[in-house]
């Protein structure tokens, strides 16, 4: 029996698409990994254990599905069905480079007031959910006939909502007030971009015509008529865009960008750090960061390739200290602009590549000589080369050797 006083164990598992490379000339033969300015990537491989990962085998080029398998454990000679089912097994919303999507809630709003009375219309909404979101699905904005919007069921009162079409930004706030009894909330901009701006009149739009829809089903009169909540709103929160630039940039062939969309990943990693940490503190978990790719996508090639990937794993305690605690703490968590391919062709400047650059980070102080997160120094690190398949238990014997 376990000490049931001892905290749970968590690994928070970064696998960041298409993120290996080559030898780039124009970056004095370093590769993105090498070139981007990435402190926290380089910090977890000083504070860990590293090495090079094959995501199915040796000499093997792949594409995320099967890397996917292979990373989990099942081999994808044996298990793999092909690309369709793992898109139908998810939320069903394919997205696209561009695209907008919403973790939202069917709700409840007095529409005279404005005020939210239930941000959960019902939790047993198994039957009705999938009738409405039918509805919802494929509506027209009549301010912007440009976009599509696409809704999906997911679980309970739960949905998805995605929104394609021109110059859209994922840098805006939401509708949902989080708490029941308050107004409803205005998507506004979290930036000083055009395109945020757009986005957000875009998604006040998109809420008011959602509860046009939604007020004449006639669901919704049955459910009144029931002393039922009706499902007059959805709530549009944690708007967010597809996470594979790095995977586009290497298949567009954009070097820059691809530096650029390291960083980042890298600057999310730091966020995403000091709500590890916070959490930590409190004493309910201990944490470890894990990160690596599915597969290669070098810029030079323009396509997945058969070059392994960086691995790293240390736990998040021997990461603040790298880092240092006031630095992990004084990181903003506000949201901060993505690069694009259109910033990518003026950015050659601010990339610098000058030899020993990176001897300013902190050395390794645990498991290996690794101190930095690329395809080159990882070679050093103490896992050696090894298939994919084995990640899982290389995961969870690294847990063991820190009890």
């Amino acid at each position: 029996m376990g000490n049931p006083q001892q905290p749970k164990r968590r690994v928070a598992f970064l696998l960041i698409d298409g993120v290996g490379d080559v030898s780039i000339p124009k970056f004095g033969f370093k590769t993105p990994l090498q070139a981007a300015k990435v402190p926290n990537l380089d910090a977890i491989a000083s504070a860990g254990v590293n090495g090079l990962m094959d995501p199915v085998e040796v000499g093997l080029g792949c594409g995320s599905d099967t890397a996917h398998l292979s990373l989990l454990g099942y081999d994808p000679r044996v298990y793999y069905r092909g690309r369709g089912a793992f898109e139908s097994m998810g939320a069903g919303l394919a997205m696209s480079p561009g695209d907008i999507a919403f973790k939202s809630n069917f709700a409840t709003l007095d529409e005279r007031t404005g005020i939210v009375i239930s941000r959960r219309a019902d939790r047993h909404f198994e039957e009705e959910g999938p009738i409405l979101c039918a509805a919802l699905d494929g509506m027209k904005l009549p301010s912007f006939p440009e976009y599509e919007v696409r809704v999906r069921y997911a679980t309970e009162h739960r949905c998805g909502v995605v929104v394609k079409g021109p110059n859209l930004s994922g840098n805006i706030s939401g509708t949902d007030p989080l708490k029941d009894n308050r107004l409803l909330l205005q998507a506004e901009a979290l930036d000083g971009t055009d395109e945020a701006r757009h986005t957000a009149k875009v998604v006040n739009e998109l809420s008011k015509e959602i509860s046009h829809i939604l007020v004449a089903h006639p669901l919704n009169a049955k459910r009144a008529a029931e002393g039922k909540n009706i499902a007059n709103l959805v709530l549009l929160r944690g708007c967010g865009i597809r996470i594979e630039a790095i995977d586009d940039a290497g298949h567009d062939k954009a070097t820059i960008f691809k530096v650029k969309a390291l960083e980042a990943v890298d600057r999310a990693i730091g966020q995403l750090s000091r709500l590890l940490w916070e959490s930590e503190s409190a004493g309910n978990f201990k944490y470890f960061l894990c990160v690596t790719g599915d597969h290669s996508t070098p810029v030079e090639y323009g396509d997945h390739s058969f070059e392994p990937v960086p691995f790293t794993i240390c736990p998040l305690k021997d990461f603040v200290d790298a880092v240092g605690v006031e630095t992990i703490l004084g990181g903003s968590l506000d949201p901060f602009p993505l690069p694009t391919v259109k910033d990518g062709e003026h950015l050659a400047e601010d990339v610098k590549i000058e030899h020993g650059e990176r001897s300013k980070q902190p050395r390794a102080f645990r498991g290996d000589s690794v101190y930095e997160f690329n395809e080159i120094a990882a070679a050093r690190g103490c896992l050696g080369r090894f298939p994919g398949g084995e990640m899982m238990g290389v995961i969870k014997n690294f847990l063991k050797l820190d009890a």
